[in-house]
């Protein structure tokens, strides 16, 4: 076994202070000179007396969160203050032979690998997940990520308003200022939606120059107030970076906590009122109703 092997920490007492020298002869990479001298993450810990929180501080997260294999000798408390989980991964008796440490050592390091790699491919699933329902362009999420947030949130039963906004004329500016400044407003758009809307609220990109937006715990005024100020912000943004002249309209329904929650209702009641106020004088907000049109269906 090489030196590229799991680093080993050693916290043990005097009289088993031959198992750092019985491990590196076969090869590992051992540091047994107390913790905090090394700056690595190590793979593995071996120990024979209980280890406070401070001294594993640099990784006590990989620990708790099994990235970090843990071979307890003898029977007696692992830590001086609470760790989750408490438990190592295997415990051997206080006669422990060194091949006995050396054989555990080299099935904790598989554990910590296999670990390791369920992790990565999690993360990669995730990752993929993310992208499935993020639009490429603005980064916002997608009309696939609106359908269930929506969803969701129309099935709790907090007030909620359902906005969309569309920019205005936004086919002269792709006309006459090109494509990629067409594409430059609709990422500053989305930019002004992230920052100036509520930790709790949420937008997203719906398809072209579309975007929804969802208020929770909202009555209509501060709505009104919210989505002015949305598109008041991206006016200015576009003027002080110097990009194509736009503006925004939007229409909006509110949705109280014991009215009908039948979500392409909702949408449609938001629809109507967007293009009511793209008919009158654009760069406006209107409010919409929400208007069943099948009383017996369900969401």
């Amino acid at each position: 076994m090489s030196k590229s092997a799991p680093l080993i920490l050693i916290h043990v007492s005097e009289q088993r202070q031959w198992l750092a020298e019985f491990l590196a002869d076969i090869g590992y990479d051992v540091s047994h000179t107390g913790w905090g001298q090394t700056d690595a993450i190590p793979h593995l810990i071996v120990t024979d007396r209980p280890i406070d929180a401070e001294s594993i501080a640099p990784f006590r997260s990989a620990l708790e969160e099994r990235q970090v294999g843990w071979i307890a000798l003898g029977q007696g408390p692992l830590m001086t203050t609470p760790l989750t989980p408490p438990v190592a991964d295997i415990r051997l008796g206080e006669d422990a032979s060194g091949r006995e440490v050396a054989n555990a050592v080299e099935l904790v390091g598989q554990i910590v690998a296999l670990r390791s790699s369920v992790r990565r491919e999690k993360d990669e699933c995730q990752r993929w997940i993310n992208l499935a329902m993020q639009d490429s362009l603005t980064q916002l999420p997608n009309r696939r990520a609106w359908d269930g947030r929506l969803a969701t949130d129309l099935a709790g039963r907090l007030p909620l308003a359902v906005g969309l906004f569309d920019v205005d004329l936004f086919k002269q500016i792709n006309d006459s200022a090109g494509h990629n400044m067409g594409d430059a407003v609709l990422r500053e758009t989305a930019y002004v939606l992230k920052t100036r809307l509520r930790r709790d609220d949420f937008a997203a990109r719906l398809g072209g120059d579309e975007f929804g937006v969802i208020l929770r715990q909202v009555n209509r005024p501060i709505a009104i107030q919210i989505f002015e100020r949305v598109r008041t912000a991206v006016v200015a943004r576009l003027r002080e970076l110097q990009l194509p002249t736009a503006t925004l309209s939007a229409g909006f329904v509110t949705v109280g906590s014991d009215d009908p929650r039948i979500a392409v209702d909702i949408f449609a009641g938001a629809a109507k009122a967007l293009q009511q106020a793209k008919r009158a004088t654009r760069d406006r907000t209107m409010e919409g109703a929400v208007e069943p049109r099948n009383s017996a269906r369900t969401k």
